[in-house]
């Protein structure tokens, strides 16, 4: 009976022993999954950080060049005014015919280069765009399952 006991005794022992090494290791366990977390919300706010910044500067290039589209714009409409008033004046002698035939020339080529310009500038501003909202998908879509991982390994 006495052997019984002292065995029983020595099994309890064992338990408990074991059972703080268990302890033990799942709090190590936990530990090293909490620093794992942390690292990877730290790269996850760094990385959210950089997107924003080159959000931010995508934005201001997209707005320069909306800036420049609209002044090119602007800069086609008083060309054609002045080609307009020209054209008005150019009616009265031959020799005003001749000169405004000359710069209503040079102003259709700079109304063509002005019009490609902005075909162009409309094109890359468009691109832009695309791009912008291609990095905001991709920047959300990594988010996510960034997001979901994390979740998943802190469940």
């Amino acid at each position: 009976m006495e052997a019984l006991m002292k065995e029983k005794i020595d099994a309890e022992a064992r338990l408990e022993e074991e059972l703080l090494r268990r302890k033990d290791f799942e709090n190590e366990v936990k530990k090293a999954a909490e620093e794992e977390n942390e690292k990877l919300m730290m790269e996850a706010d760094r990385t959210i950080r950089l997107l924003k910044e080159k959000n931010s500067q995508l934005t201001e290039d997209l707005s320069s060049a909306e800036s420049e589209v609209y002044t090119m714009k602007q800069e086609s409409e008083d060309l054609l005014d002045r080609m307009s008033r020209a054209e008005a004046k150019a009616s009265d002698l031959e020799s005003v015919i001749a000169s405004m035939k000359d710069e209503l020339y040079r102003e259709k080529e700079n109304k063509k280069k002005l019009v490609e310009d902005l075909n162009k500038l409309e094109q890359e501003s468009a691109n832009f765009k695309a791009q912008v909202f291609a990095a905001k998908e991709s920047f959300e879509s990594e988010s996510h399952s960034k997001i979901e991982t994390l979740e998943a390994k802190l469940q």
